[in-house]
């Protein structure tokens, strides 16, 4: 029987369980009545001590805090909160025909043909630079320049910041061989092709340019913001004797 099993599995000396303190052969005393209900078997086998059924080692207590706390740094929490201010207002601009650049797109037409697939493949890079990538940058920056974090600062940053991206998506649209530099968005879409964007957004007009312009300034100074606020509020502030710009 099942219960003949695990009483069979406990042959030997007695010896203490890694839950609790209940001795294993005090629990075989539990287990030998065949008519017991098998809830109060449990109960009595799990609860006698007491104790915790599970107990999370002091190993893996402290690699979830690492985790926790690289979760919640302020270069992380800096670059979601960016990221989305950022990416909202792309959307929108896209969606009311502000703006035709879609960058999500241009990344993600490299792997597969035009469509919403495509989006969500790019936004993944496009999420993983603007949240990790881009606010280690910038703090590194903030670090470089002997300047502590603020929105100033960040507005300071995001001058190199935007003349590499401008650079970057004139770049990708060279390499991506469904990007085109001439013909209507909407019509290129449905032959398997996006526009190329140019320098900034260029080949895509005035307002596009603007809010390429515009998403990158938000972007250096909320950065800033929010790295200066988490440094006061934490006190490791490791630039306190350094000018605020």
């Amino acid at each position: 029987t099942a219960v003949g099993g695990l009483t069979a599995a406990f042959d030997g000396e007695p010896v203490s369980s890694p839950l609790h303190d209940t001795p294993v052969a005090e629990r075989e005393s539990l287990l030998v009545d065949d008519d017991a209900d098998p809830k109060s078997v449990f109960e009595r086998v799990t609860g006698a001590a007491g104790g915790p059924i599970l107990e999370v080692s002091g190993d893996s207590k402290s690699a979830f805090k690492r985790v926790a706390s690289a979760a919640t740094s302020p270069v992380v929490v800096a670059g979601a909160i960016a990221t989305v201010a950022i990416t909202v207002p792309m959307y929108v601009a896209r969606r009311t025909g502000v703006s035709k650049l879609d960058l999500p797109m241009l990344l993600g037409s490299f792997v597969r043909k035009p469509d919403e697939k495509a989006r969500l493949i790019g936004l993944v890079p496009h999420t993983l630079q603007s949240a990790l990538i881009m606010p280690s940058a910038y703090r590194a920056g903030f670090r470089a320049l002997g300047v502590r974090p603020s929105a100033k600062s960040g507005l300071m940053l995001a001058v190199p910041h935007l003349a590499s991206s401008a650079a970057a998506a004139a770049i990708v649209g060279k390499l991506n061989p469904r990007a085109v530099a001439r013909g209507d968005e909407k019509l290129l879409e449905r032959v398997g092709h996006v526009k190329a964007p140019g320098f900034a957004g260029r080949r895509h007009g005035v307002l596009t340019v603007a809010s390429f312009v515009a998403g990158h300034a938000m972007y250096g100074a909320l950065i800033g913001w929010w790295l200066g606020k988490s440094e006061k509020r934490r006190g490791d502030d490791v630039l306190h004797d350094q000018p605020t710009l």
